[in-house]
């Protein structure tokens, strides 16, 4: 049985089917690299993201500018199988040979500012990035995140990333494995940092997500915004080490929850 009439039995149109797979094989693309890739017409492009969108089966990215193209990456396959799989389960074998099939060459190159719409795509373009990572990761946010992506860390610390992360709450995992820290809590701590999270991966690429509503992320290679971004995370961690060591004298200089340093402006 061809692949594209395997797409079809499990909800995909022809023109669907088409659009994911241009988009597995190069990615981003927009509507217009993704029609002559994929050989669909580009007003049927057009008329067929907004339904791969809506599915959960691409996402889209746009460098921020008000007119600026929109560009397309699609859901890994691994994870397409698993969203098939709970409604579906025949042919996932057929499926997964043809799409080991596919050579990925995904766009290192992120030389644009990229936004990433929603928490969910988000979150898969952390993991992405955290697998693709080969010398260092440096991680500053919450637990809930950490945990969306412990599995990701944890490996990559396995095959030898150097990890190191800062958490403004308590974490829900009782050891780390990586170098971890802890954040000063006080009253402050979630008005300033409330849904942030910020990782530097391999000193090259810098990830922001922004998970409070509207959920959105960035991603760049740009070499001011990772010198920012990680000299950010850098010194925050520096600052945490400091704090617990001179407790007592810092909160009689500027208050227990250093209100006085904190709101100074």
């Amino acid at each position: 049985m061809e692949k594209i009439e395997l797409f079809k039995k499990y909800g995909f149109s022809e023109y669907e089917a088409k659009i994911y797979l241009a988009l597995l094989k190069n990615h981003p693309l927009n509507g217009n690299n993704i029609s002559l890739q994929s050989g669909v017409p580009s007003a049927k492009v057009y008329q067929n993201l907004p339904r791969l969108l809506e599915k959960g089966y691409i996402y889209l990215l746009n460098d921020g500018k008000q007119k600026s193209k929109k560009f397309y990456v699609p859901l890994p396959w691994e994870k397409l199988l698993t969203t098939l799989e709970r409604s579906h389960k025949q042919d996932m074998e057929s499926i997964e040979e043809h799409l080991k099939q596919i050579e990925t060459k995904t766009e290192n190159e992120w030389s644009k500012l990229y936004h990433i719409e929603g928490y969910d795509a988000s979150i898969e373009m952390f993991q992405q990035l955290i697998e693709q990572t080969e010398q260092t990761i440096l991680f500053s946010g919450w637990n809930k995140e950490l945990m969306k992506t412990f599995t990701e860390i944890d490996s990559a610390n396995k095959r030898g990333v150097s990890v190191v992360s800062i958490l403004f709450d308590d974490t829900s995992e009782s050891e780390i494995p990586w170098k971890h820290f802890q954040h000063h809590k006080g009253e402050f701590t979630n008005a300033r940092h409330l849904g942030e999270l910020v990782a530097v991966f391999d000193s090259k690429k810098a990830f922001i997500l922004n998970a409070e509503d509207p959920a959105h992320g960035i991603i760049s290679n740009h070499a001011a915004l990772v010198n920012i971004a990680e000299n950010y995370i850098r010194h925050d961690i520096y600052i945490n080490r400091i704090l617990p060591e001179f407790e007592n004298i810092l909160a009689e200089k500027y208050g227990r929850n250093l209100e006085k340093l904190i709101t100074d402006f």
